[in-house]
């Protein structure tokens, strides 16, 4: 399922740049892909929503040379880049928003033939802050519903609220050590 979910993130960067740069109508697909993703196992739906959007984009696609829409994913990542550039000096607040943008660019450049953006030493750099940003993300979240979770659930005078406060000091420890990672990586990109 988790493959699932990850093959339909990537197929909604690249439905967004057709839209981008083919003013397609790409909802209905994406609404259906959506909804049948949890079925896909059980009945194969997605195998005809993802040939129908492939129809659709065919023949955008085929009308320009491959050349012409490596260049085109080109101009739309280093926008992208650009954003989460914009974004950096303020890395710990705006962690969820670059990662997703970055998500987006390796996609993006994962497509390309030819990647004028980043060389191949810089391009495993950014799959390292994506790593790291997901574990971030993973405490993140942990962190978050189990601190919801003792204050609204827990009784303060019971052993499992202190528990519980230990174990969201240490989630926060870990949290913060994968952010740290993932802004150093993103620094070391910008030095190359």
């Amino acid at each position: 399922m988790h493959e699932l979910r990850v093959a339909y993130k990537k197929w909604r960067t690249v439905l967004r740049f057709a839209e981008d740069e083919f003013k397609l109508r790409y909802l209905r697909g994406l609404k259906s892909i959506g909804r049948s993703q949890t079925k896909a196992v059980a009945n194969n739906e997605i195998n005809s929503n993802l040939h129908s959007v492939h129809q659709e984009l065919s023949p955008s696609l085929n009308s320009i040379s491959e050349n012409e829409l490596n260049n085109l994913i080109q101009i739309d990542a280093g926008r992208k880049w650009e954003s989460c550039m914009s974004m950096k000096d303020h890395f710990s607040k705006q962690a969820h928003p670059i990662r997703k943008t970055l998500k987006q660019v390796y996609y993006l450049l994962m497509l390309c033939p030819v990647n004028t953006l980043f060389d191949a030493g810089q391009m495993k750099q950014l799959d390292s802050i994506l790593n790291a940003l997901g574990h971030w993300h993973d405490h993140e979240i942990l962190y978050d519903r189990l601190r919801y979770f003792r204050k609204n659930m827990l009784v303060k005078e019971l052993e499992e609220y202190e528990q519980a406060m230990k174990l969201e000091a240490l989630l926060k420890l870990e949290r913060d050590g994968w952010l740290g990672k993932a802004e150093e990586g993103l620094k070391e990109i910008l030095l190359k």
